[in-house]
């Protein structure tokens, strides 16, 4: 990958040895060697965490009943509340079980939507939490949440 004037200048600061990043690139064959080899030259460039953030749409917990314990909501909503990104005033009404959301993409100001796929004998659903419940996508919250249900029932969503 190549980085050449404004695009450098940009992204220099990112720039750190064993840094995951994310290149918007064009890749071309490298005529000047001779080999035929491809070469990308870099557009942009953004560290993961922040490429996460951009695009995330949605975490989805993939939740069986069977494999509940009784004070699973209350474990969940534990996990969450460190990285929920704008929690308004909530009334008291309003509770983790609140699905009103009018964003079709799942993300605001780089927070996520969470979605529990849950399901039991005879019934399976989507529950969308509320826009009080939108989080952060940081590695921390996605790893608390594989030890808590389990790596196979975290999934973390993009948009197209």
């Amino acid at each position: 990958v190549s980085l050449f004037g404004e695009v450098y200048e940009k992204c220099r600061d990112s720039l750190h040895k064993d840094i995951i990043v994310m290149i918007d690139g064009v890749v071309s064959v490298d005529e000047y060697s001779g080999q035929g080899n491809l070469q990308i030259r870099a557009r942009s460039l953004m560290p993961f965490f922040e490429a996460r953030q951009q695009f995330s749409k949605n975490i989805t917990l993939d939740l069986h009943q069977k494999n509940l314990p009784v004070e699973s909501l209350q474990t969940l909503e534990q996990i969450l509340s460190d990285y929920i990104t704008d929690l308004p005033e909530a009334s008291e009404s309003e509770t983790l079980y609140n699905t009103d959301s009018n964003e079709a993409n799942g993300c605001v100001s780089n927070s996520c939507e969470v979605v529990i796929s849950y399901e039991r004998e005879g019934v399976k659903g989507n529950i969308l939490l509320g826009k009080q419940w939108r989080v952060t996508p940081h590695d921390d919250l996605l790893l608390k949440l594989k030890d808590e249900y389990g790596d196979k029932q975290i999934a973390l969503n993009y948009k197209n």
